[in-house]
């Protein structure tokens, strides 16, 4: 038996027109839905009443902990995530995440992996299926292996970090943290929200587990800005090069292009 579950928020209408029919679609009769509409305690302790309630069914597979915007698009779903904690060792399973991080911010990692779709794009920052510290909170899922473990309500009171620290716990007591490719689509608005909760969370997490976050080097921090200030020059090029090249005419027929000068007019070798 799966037992799912979901913070709800507002009048519940995000997790019934998206979240809940995506479930009924891939569940089976025996698997359970839970939901907490209105529950303004912070998401930490919505996930412990749902770990309370998984340690009470003898029958419990797995905990599945997702968004209210998530839409479930994969029709093996249930398999997958069976297949997934069925493994030697896994604590929790997700979609995307990564390993030896800057911060409490996964994307920045040094390793991510994983895929999800998202509502303003698909996002892939590595190998579909990997083993890593932390994963993304729009889905976990649970084993029973990892139901000890509780989520830290007082050094994640509201909606940050408490992803990143859940899955380092499991990782501290020598469970996997692991990605597989579970289709899911992400209804986000993007952003992270409050800024000041998210900092405030960043570093009370960073100062818990200096073991799994490293601060970024000089050099690292110096790429990045490379990176940052470099790639919009990039794109604004292949933009122009698009324009440029749309407004030239087309090449008689029966001629050649001439090669550019300085360069071999095939690839060498």
């Amino acid at each position: 038996m799966l037992l799912v579950g979901s913070p709800v928020v507002a009048d519940g209408a995000r997790f019934k027109e998206i979240t809940l029919p995506s479930l009924e679609r891939v569940l089976d009769r025996g698997d359970v839905i839970l939901s907490s509409t209105g529950d303004i305690r912070g998401i930490a302790a919505v996930y412990n009443d749902f770990i309370r309630e998984a340690r009470t069914r003898s029958d419990c597979e797995a905990l599945v902990l997702l968004h209210d915007d998530v839409e479930i698009v994969d029709p093996n779903f249930r398999a997958k995530i069976l297949a997934a904690v069925g493994e030697q060792r896994v604590g929790v399973v997700g979609t995307v995440g990564a390993a030896d991080m800057h911060s409490a911010g996964w994307w920045a990692g040094r390793y991510t992996a994983g895929r999800v779709f998202e509502s303003r794009g698909s996002m892939q920052p590595g190998p579909p299926r990997a083993d890593v510290d932390v994963v993304d909170g729009l889905l976990m899922v649970i084993s029973p292996r990892a139901l000890h473990i509780m989520f830290d309500e007082q050094l994640c009171p509201r909606f940050h970090g408490y992803d990143v620290d859940y899955c380092l716990q499991v990782r501290a007591a020598g469970l996997r943290v692991t990605v597989r490719p579970i289709e899911v689509l992400h209804r986000t608005k993007g952003g992270f929200g409050d800024w000041d909760a998210y900092s405030a969370a960043n570093e009370a997490i960073a100062a818990k587990w200096p073991t799994y976050i490293r601060p970024p080097t000089a050099l690292e921090r110096a790429r990045w800005w490379r990176t940052k200030l470099w790639t919009p020059v990039q794109t604004r090029g292949r933009q122009v090069k698009r324009l440029v090249g749309a407004a030239r005419p087309a090449t008689p027929a029966g001629s050649h292009p001439r090669p550019r000068r300085g360069r071999p007019a095939t690839p060498p070798g």
